[in-house]
């Protein structure tokens, strides 16, 4: 989805519609397609310093995902954030401490590192955005520690049936690290 149309993300927005319609449509999928993803280049949740205040524009679509998208990609901030899963609904976002197999576990967000210019350090002061650090899975740092690692890389889904495994590298010249990852079955 186009993230630079914010206006076609609200609930009365062209994008937004075609989401609705889509995600009605899944019982037309073959049965195989068990993963569903979702992108847009600005997060819809964020902890960074950098764009934290402008998140909340794109968070409508996001009360469609329960149940029906299991991670959304996201970049702009140019700092690597992994989200807890989150549970919209209809109200305020609820995190849930694992990744695992059952529905109700809520929707996974992740904001890939920068893919080498500009990789940002800054999260969000705690007392400003405290219930957006604590969605954080990775980083998972305390709330008087403002500024973690910068670092370019890039984040690799393998997808094998009912496992996935999402791993995100930093790469510094030619060498890459793994620096975070999850794997489940569902």
């Amino acid at each position: 989805m186009n993230s630079e149309r914010p206006i076609e993300l609200r609930e009365d927005g062209i994008q937004y519609k075609w989401l609705r319609r889509h995600l009605a449509g899944r019982d037309d999928r073959p049965e195989d397609s068990r993963w569903r993803f979702a992108y847009w280049h600005i997060s819809p949740f964020n902890a960074g310093n950098r764009h934290w205040r402008g998140q909340y524009v794109y968070r409508a679509p996001t009360r469609m995902f329960d149940q029906e998208i299991d991670w959304h990609f996201g970049g702009h901030e140019h700092l690597y954030q992994r989200m807890k899963p989150i549970q919209m609904g209809t109200s305020q976002p609820i995190s849930v401490p694992e990744y695992g197999t059952r529905s109700d576990q809520g929707t996974g967000y992740l904001i890939v590192p920068a893919g080498g210019a500009f990789p940002e350090s800054q999260l969000a002061p705690a007392s400003r955005s405290w219930e957006l650090r604590a969605l954080l899975a990775y980083p998972n740092v305390p709330a008087s520690v403002n500024t973690v690692p910068a670092f370019s890389g890039f984040s690799k889904v393998t997808i094998d049936g009912s496992q996935i495994s999402l791993k995100t590298f930093s790469v510094v010249g030619s060498i890459s690290q793994v620096i975070d990852e999850v794997s489940y079955s569902k």
